[in-house]
């Protein structure tokens, strides 16, 4: 005879972690997101000795921001988007330093189309960290701000 594992102990077991349920992300308020996101965020690349400081301010319900590196100095207002999936980013209207196009196109010839005049970075506010891609990839060559050299990523952090 083959014993009977459905006790009630275990039917009681299945039907409690049926019950556990994960919480939902907190959605923010776009006035939540802008509180969160002011202050000085930093990146510094040991390596090529460069520096990045991004200055996120509010005025008047309007984002602005102040970027500095070693080679530029540019401040401007700054976009807000918040997707449905609940990511959150920042577009800055900052040229790419370099730009050969689209090469993923029929017959993989490039596309000469002007350089984007916007940089978008990620805001993730748990860990109060803004990142973006510096550089492209076999398919797609781009170098947004040229003098982080081939690091690919860019993370800032707040302080």
């Amino acid at each position: 005879m083959i014993p009977n594992t459905n006790t009630s102990k275990d039917r009681t077991m299945r039907d409690t972690i049926s019950k556990i349920t994960v919480p939902s992300k907190k959605t923010m308020t776009e006035k939540e997101i802008l509180g969160r996101i002011e202050g000085r965020y930093f990146y510094k690349e040991i390596r090529t000795n460069s520096t990045l400081e991004l200055s996120l301010f509010v005025k008047k319900n309007q984002l602005s921001y102040q970027l500095k590196t070693n080679k530029r100095n540019s401040t401007g207002l700054a976009k807000l988007t918040i997707e449905d999936d609940g990511y959150i980013y920042i577009i800055l209207p900052i040229e790419y330093d370099s730009y050969e196009g689209d090469i993923t196109s029929e017959n993989d010839k490039s596309d000469k189309s002007d350089k984007p005049q916007e940089i978008t970075m990620r805001f993730d506010p748990e860990y109060h960290t803004i990142d973006f891609q510096n550089y492209g990839n076999a398919m797609n060559y781009f170098v947004v701000l040229d003098e982080f050299g081939d690091d690919k990523y860019i993370q800032l952090s707040k302080r």
